[in-house]
C-alpha cells in the first residue's frame, strides 16, 4: 500500500469545505492519489490539482464530485466511464454517489492517466487535443 504525504493546508482546508457526503469520498481519492510514486498535490483554480510531470487531474465539483482528467481524449478505452459535460478536453469520472464507485475502475483510470502523463513528458505522446496517437 502506499504511503500518503502530508496535506498542505490549503488542501485540508478545501477538504474541510466540502459537504460531509462528500468529504470522505474526496479525502479517499486524494489520500490514493498522493500516495502514488511522483504524485504531488497543489491547490489550483480553488481546486486540488493532481500532477505527475504536468497535471493529471483535478477533484472537481461543477457537476457533481469527480475526478477530472485533463487528458481524457487520450484515455480512450475508458471512454464510456468518464463525462465530458461540454468540456472540450477535460473529462470527469464520477464520484457520487460514493458506494456505487468502482474503485479498481477508478484506480485503473488513474494508472492510464499516469502513463499518458509520462509518454507526454518523454514525447511518445502528443499533448492536448488530439487522437490519442503516439509518435513513430
Amino acid at each position: 500500500m502506499h504511503t500518503a504525504k502530508p496535506a498542505p493546508a490549503d488542501v485540508l482546508a478545501y477538504f474541510d469545505s466540502l459537504p460531509t457526503n462528500r468529504r470522505g469520498t474526496a479525502l479517499a481519492v486524494h489520500t490514493y492519489l498522493v500516495g502514488l510514486p511522483g504524485i504531488t498535490c497543489a491547490m489550483r483554480y480553488g481546486v486540488p490539482f493532481y500532477s505527475g510531470h504536468k497535471w493529471i487531474a483535478y477533484l472537481g465539483t461543477s457537476h457533481g464530485l469527480e475526478l477530472c482528467f485533463l487528458e481524457a481524449r487520450h484515455l480512450q478505452t475508458h471512454a464510456g466511464l468518464l463525462q465530458y459535460h461540454g468540456r472540450k478536453a477535460v473529462a470527469g469520472f464520477a464520484l457520487e454517489p460514493a458506494d456505487a464507485i468502482d474503485w479498481d475502475t477508478l484506480q485503473n483510470v488513474i494508472a492510464d492517466a499516469s502513463q499518458i502523463d509520462a509518454d507526454i513528458a518523454a514525447k511518445r505522446l502528443l499533448p492536448g487535443i488530439g487522437t490519442g496517437r503516439r509518435r513513430q
